[in-house]
């Protein structure tokens, strides 16, 4: 899966370099740009493929150092959507609470970069994305809901998986590993919390992390 989803952008550059170096000299510096900017997007795709592999490879070997200090939730949040690339014209409506836990603060940021980054990939663009982060009791719940097409009961589980291979009807063509899920289940079990997914009301999917308040030990 890794070695397919690296062809796409690994052809594409190539096929840029030998385009630029044989007709370099009637190339409109125009198109030069053009060229230059697509080799850049395509690197930062390859990039974030070896990434995505790396960490989730780390996260099924159970080697994956954690940083662990108390933490504000509501600022992570705030830095995990900002990273997540999402269209400027995109709404994120936010409603944080104040919450502290004990985590490690990038990798916090790394499990709300992805499921705010899946949120915005598998729904339309035009619509919102809501994001709240409360207090219940002894845990922190944060809640990523879209209005994209959902992801059946019997999808659920599965798409938590490495390389789940399966994308919701409309978006089968949609580029990238899958990993995303896969790490951000994995990141929130090394906290000792829990992710889930069910219906959003009104149709799309709403996916709910819970993470424990106090200290977390990893076992």
């Amino acid at each position: 899966m890794i070695a397919h989803e690296l062809r796409g952008p690994i052809s594409t550059i190539k096929g840029l370099a030998v385009t630029t170096r044989t007709y370099y000299d009637r190339l409109p510096d125009e198109e030069k740009q053009e060229f230059l900017e697509l080799i850049e997007q395509e690197s930062d795709r390859m990039l974030e493929i070896v990434t995505q592999a790396s960490l989730a490879m780390k996260l099924s070997a159970g080697v994956l150092p954690l940083q662990m200090a108390q933490a504000d939730l509501a600022a992570i949040v705030r830095e995990g959507v900002g990273s997540a690339g999402l269209d400027e014209a995109r709404t994120i409506d936010l409603e944080l609470d104040d919450v502290t836990v004990e985590g490690d603060r990038t990798r916090l940021a790394e499990v709300v970069r992805q499921v705010v980054q899946n949120a915005g990939t598998f729904s339309p663009a035009t619509e919102p994305i809501a994001i709240t982060l409360e207090r219940d009791d002894d845990e922190a719940v944060l809640t990523v809901l879209d209005h994209g097409p959902g992801i059946p009961d019997e999808r659920r589980e599965h798409v938590f998986s490495t390389f789940p291979n399966w994308r919701p009807s409309g978006y089968e063509e949609v580029q990238g590993t899958g990993l995303g899920l896969f790490i951000s289940k994995a990141l929130v079990a090394e906290h000792q919390g829990e992710i889930s997914i069910e219906d959003a009301p009104g149709g799309g999917t709403m996916l709910r992390i819970r993470l424990p308040l106090g200290g977390t030990e990893r076992g």
